[in-house]
């Protein structure tokens, strides 16, 4: 088996001259390489110093636009507050729900009466919520204390009922401060 490359190879090897002792050949192609790759860092630096300065002087070339914030409208406002005072309802009764709620153990019975009683509570709180809108979109007091009494008719232990019985008592107080 000759190797027509390995014939080659051993033929330039014998053609050129053996290196003169003591040229500390390893320490030249060690320092070359290091003097390469030290070449080629101080070239990389360069290149990202030219980046930034040329991505600074763009920017300062291009000011930013200045946008003025808008306020909302007084109706904006009632309303991002209904709609706070919402989502803390929601949170207050989601915490009240984790601290009361244990699951029954095993009974099928109990895990369907459980998972009855969170579907009236969400009920209850969709009632709730839409007593709220109605009040707040087309200020109808009357129809707005209808849905609250019908929460507390149908859901009375619920903690949306409480919530009802909250608003029903400020309809009251505000009643109070009118005449």
């Amino acid at each position: 088996m000759h190797d027509p490359i390995r014939q080659i190879l051993k033929q330039t090897d014998l053609a050129m001259p053996a290196p003169p002792p003591g040229s500390n050949l390893a320490e030249r192609v060690r320092r070359r390489a290091r003097n390469q790759r030290l070449i080629r860092a101080v070239a990389a630096g360069v290149m990202v110093a030219t980046v930034g300065i040329v991505s600074v002087t763009a920017m300062r070339d291009h000011p930013r636009p200045v946008v003025q914030a808008k306020l909302p409208a007084k109706d904006d406002l009632r309303w991002i507050e209904a709609d706070a005072k919402y989502h803390q309802m929601v949170a207050d009764l989601l915490e009240k729900h984790e601290r009361e709620a244990v699951r029954p153990a095993n009974s099928d019975a109990e895990e369907y009466l459980w998972q009855l009683s969170q579907q009236g509570n969400r009920a209850a709180l969709i009632l709730v919520r839409s007593a709220d809108r109605i009040y707040q979109e087309s200020h109808d007091r009357s129809a707005a204390e209808a849905n609250y009494r019908q929460v507390i008719h149908l859901f009375p232990d619920s903690p949306a009922a409480a919530v009802a019985q909250q608003r029903l008592r400020s309809f009251d107080g505000e009643k109070g401060t009118e005449s």
